[in-house]
């Protein structure tokens, strides 16, 4: 039987360029989040948090389902689409 640090070592050293671009990848993603944060004078979770469809949920989950929502800007919308299946 091999040892098990013999079979690994070869595998890791294999590895290693994905692995540095993986990370170097995510420390840009996380960069360019502090940096839109910091443009906009919010927190990186309130702009995560309001965008897409977690907007609406956020409200459905405040107010409860009703015939409409008023968004920040203005726009009233139904929130029916989102009632769960």
């Amino acid at each position: 039987m091999t040892d098990l640090g013999t079979r690994t070592e070869p595998a890791l050293r294999r590895a290693a360029p994905a692995l540095f671009g993986y990370a170097a990848v995510r420390a840009l993603g996380l960069m360019t989040l502090a940096l839109w944060s910091a443009g906009r004078d919010k927190s990186a979770y309130t702009l995560l948090t309001a965008r897409w469809d977690a907007l609406w949920y956020t409200r459905v989950a405040e107010l409860g389902y009703g015939y409409e929502v008023r968004l920040p800007n203005g726009d009233v919308h139904s929130n029916l689409a989102f009632f769960p299946l």
